[in-house]
């Protein structure tokens, strides 16, 4: 009785953590679709009515409904993308490949915000490149890292990408100067659907990008972490793969507790 009493306790646990995310995951939703969709209807509307007759104020609103739109994209598709890596849908594709071509690569997709803010992103090269590994997956990782180095460095701030490791392991450090991270909810960024700061605060992210890097990250056999020493002091983000590619292509499932 006293065994069953405590699997049941356990059991009642496991459920409020699962409900508890649910509605974290449904607040979430509401917040990234309702907030683009508000702009994208509420200018739209301002055009259509006429309150616009100049054609920079029409330029400027349907600049401000095509930010919205890649908001609303850009959610949506990393929702997608976590979920098919989770599920273990999505499989790696191992190849010989070099870390400082897939760095490259992230640095383009994320020049635009990284023109806006002047931040340099600085490449040092302190081992060899050289890895087996899927190119293309590792290069949304790199992305994701990346994004979030320059989103949240002080204007015109450095960001560093160091590139070392040794013969068996391959090591990434992107390293920013920027908001930093309180270390009691470092590990909260790497669940999915968790967010580091109030949910109104755009610039707190929304907690999918780290997760979803995670999982790419350990399809690879590899491991990915968060290092700040707290908020205003910048933040390291390691990525370790082995040199070698990993026969699986199934994502590790994450912990009950991780999950919706």
């Amino acid at each position: 009785v006293a065994r069953q009493t405590a699997d049941l306790s356990f059991a009642l646990e496991e459920l409020k953590g699962l409900d508890k995310l649910k509605s974290a995951f449904i607040t979430l939703m509401s917040h990234e679709i309702r907030t683009p969709l508000t702009s994208i209807l509420g200018f739209s509307e301002l055009i259509s009515q006429g309150f616009c007759d100049e054609i920079e104020e029409q330029r400027q609103l349907a600049e401000e409904i095509r930010n919205a739109g890649r908001q609303l994209c850009s959610f949506v598709d990393d929702l997608m993308e976590y979920f098919q890596w989770f599920s273990g849908k999505e499989e790696i594709c191992i190849a010989p490949m070099r870390i400082d071509r897939v760095i490259r690569s992230a640095e383009d997709l994320v020049a635009e915000r990284q023109s806006l803010k002047q931040v340099k992103i600085e490449v040092e090269q302190l081992g060899s490149p050289e890895l087996d590994g899927d190119e293309l997956a590792l290069v949304k990782v790199l992305q994701r890292v990346l994004d979030n180095a320059v989103k949240f460095s002080d204007p015109g701030g450095p960001v560093q990408v160091r590139i070392g490791g040794d013969e068996d392991t391959c090591q990434v450090d992107v390293i920013d100067r920027g908001l930093g991270v309180d270390p009691e909810r470092r590990d909260a960024l790497f669940r999915p659907l968790e967010i580091a700061g109030d949910l109104e605060n755009h610039s707190q992210g929304r907690g999918l990008g780290l997760a979803l890097a995670q999982q790419i990250v350990h399809a690879h056999g590899g491991m990915i972490d968060l290092h700040s020493e707290g908020v205003g002091t910048g933040a390291t983000v390691t990525m370790s793969l082995p040199r070698v590619g990993v026969a699986s292509s199934q994502v590790e499932e994450p912990a009950v507790e991780e999950t919706l």
